[in-house]
């Protein structure tokens, strides 16, 4: 679930806080295969609709979050088609966690780098030799394709398409309402340790 609430989250604390003196704002869509209710791994309900509803319409930033297993996410063919047929309409591509089997099952992350969960790494690799799997990013971005490691790399993820939109000023101040770091400082192996210095060095992107 905080695969999709992560960067739900920081996007609607920008448009309601950060944008509101700016033209440009966002206006987050969640669908699913055939809409309708849609339980996560947590046990939590969501209301989603299908993706036949958004079908024609011009996806600026689609973003597909993880899922428990990664079968979960590859499993549904026709969920694969749609994604190869809208992605590229879209600005932006994104995956979150383990969502980035989906981009690969997709052949969106072909020829590009990629990150995933640190567990995930080399699986991925090994599935889809076509993609370069960065094991410790944070998050990755190559060319209009993102894509980030473990679920609360999600708020990583959005804060850095937020300054990508609106510039460093916003994504600041949304860092700062959601009480996190705009960019942590080492990869995935610095989090591993356990380790909380953290500041708002570079980035590996």
């Amino acid at each position: 679930m905080l695969d999709l609430s992560g960067p739900l989250g920081a996007f609607r604390v920008a448009a309601d806080f950060a944008l509101k003196e700016r033209r440009t704002t966002y206006e987050c869509i969640v669908v699913s295969a055939r809409g309708g209710r849609v339980t996560t791994a947590d046990g939590v309900e969501l209301h989603t609709k299908s993706v036949r509803s958004v079908s024609g319409q011009t996806i600026d930033t689609l973003v597909v979050p993880g899922a428990f297993l990664v079968e979960d996410v590859t499993r549904d063919r026709a969920l694969i088609q749609w994604l190869r047929k809208t992605a590229p309409a879209s600005r932006r591509i994104c995956s979150v966690c383990v969502g980035s089997f989906l981009l690969a099952a997709a052949g969106i992350l072909d020829g590009r780098r990629a990150a995933t969960h640190w567990m995930h790494a080399p699986l991925l690799a090994s599935r889809h030799p076509n993609v370069t799997v960065e094991p410790d990013a944070i998050y990755v971005h190559d060319r209009k394709v993102w894509s980030s490691a473990g679920v609360t790399s999600g708020i990583d993820l959005a804060l850095a398409l937020i300054e990508q939109d609106a510039g460093r000023e916003v994504a600041i101040k949304v860092a700062r309402i959601l009480v996190v770091y705009l960019k942590r400082a080492g990869g995935q192996s610095l989090t591993q340790t356990g380790s909380t210095s953290l500041n708002n060095g570079s980035q590996n992107t």
